[in-house]
């Protein structure tokens, strides 16, 4: 123990006798980097805190895009084999026709879009795409009315039906060939991903309504025009939807918006292939197993030049057929 003597002398030399020292004054630089580090942890969990509207705004742009896909889906298609199945005055035939007419739709509709995308190697503008969108879905509808009231006549032949198949699977390729990619080059990427689940709904929409009407495949709880009738309302959503969408510009992409504020037509992400003297340059360059080749009116090398010419003439078309980006 010390003695009153001893923690005088330690008082005197301390500064303290039986207390804690202050802590020493921090200095202005130190408090300056302590209020920066506060600072910047405030901005970060400020950051990374969720946003509600964004999360509404991004779920309401998800069921606008997955309505136009059941929109322009499978809903004709899948209405007709439902109709071959579960009526008997058509029977199984009818379901092998149906296949083969939507098998002769697809060959013919795919060599004509590659014809033209080789041939005359134009793509679509903008605006054409989305006319192109609204004319499927109105289509979709327009079919689906039609069918819930004239699909039986003609008997045995049929013509309601076959025309209806033929326009119906149409209606589902061009969606793969010119919906998708505008969705995938104009809007955003993500939203892919809504109008496929629609496609693809309108496909599970109709298995489950049509195992419905007919459970004991003997007879029909419900009429097929009422099943007709109901795809054709959930189609008349996703023109509604679409209509709404191309109205108010939703889920466009920044630089599109921008273009089409100013009057201009929005050109696509990936700019096609030019045919002109520097990519010519580049493809006799490659032709030539890299050498550097330089342009002259020298006739020394003319299969060089006609080599290069096919080969970038042939690259030019290809890229048109290029996967956007956004879809990879």
């Amino acid at each position: 123990r010390l003695g009153s003597g001893d923690c005088e002398a330690q008082a005197r030399t301390r500064g303290t006798c039986g207390r804690a020292q202050p802590p020493p004054p921090r200095s202005a630089a130190m408090a300056t980097r302590s209020g920066a580090a506060d600072a910047s942890c405030a901005a970060a969990a400020a950051k990374g805190a969720p946003e509600p509207a964004k999360t509404g705004e991004c779920f309401v742009m998800y069921v606008a895009f997955f309505f136009v896909g059941i929109g322009c889906g499978w809903f004709p298609c899948d209405a007709i084999l439902n109709l071959c199945l579960n009526e008997p005055s058509l029977g199984g035939i009818w379901m092998a026709r149906a296949l083969l007419i939507g098998g002769i739709t697809g060959v013919v509709e795919g060599v004509l879009y590659l014809i033209y995308v080789v041939i005359l190697a134009k793509p679509f503008s903008f605006r054409v795409m989305q006319r192109v969108a609204t004319v499927l879905i109105g289509m979709c509808v327009v079919e689906l009315f039609v069918l819930a009231g004239f699909w039986q006549v003609g008997a045995p032949h049929h013509p309601v039906m076959v025309i209806a198949t033929i326009l119906g699977y149409f209606v589902a390729n061009t969606t793969y060939l010119l919906l998708f990619p505008m969705i995938a080059t104009y809007y955003g990427g993500w939203l892919v991903a809504p109008v496929r689940t629609g496609t693809d709904m309108s496909t599970v929409i109709t298995a489950f309504l049509g195992e419905a009407q007919n459970p004991s495949g003997a007879h029909n709880v419900v009429p097929s025009w009422t099943l007709l009738v109901c795809y054709a309302a959930a189609a008349m959503a996703g023109m509604a939807s679409w209509l709404v969408i191309m109205r108010r510009g939703t889920g466009l992409r920044a630089e599109v918006a921008e273009a089409l504020a100013g009057g201009k037509s929005p050109a696509p992400a990936r700019a096609r292939v030019d045919t002109t003297e520097s990519l010519e340059l580049g493809a006799a360059q490659a032709a030539s197993g890299g050498a550097v080749v330089e342009h002259s009116d020298d006739s020394s090398t003319p299969a060089l030049w006609a080599r290069a010419r096919v080969v970038e003439a042939v690259r030019q078309r290809l890229s048109l057929m290029w996967c956007p980006r956004q879809l990879l």
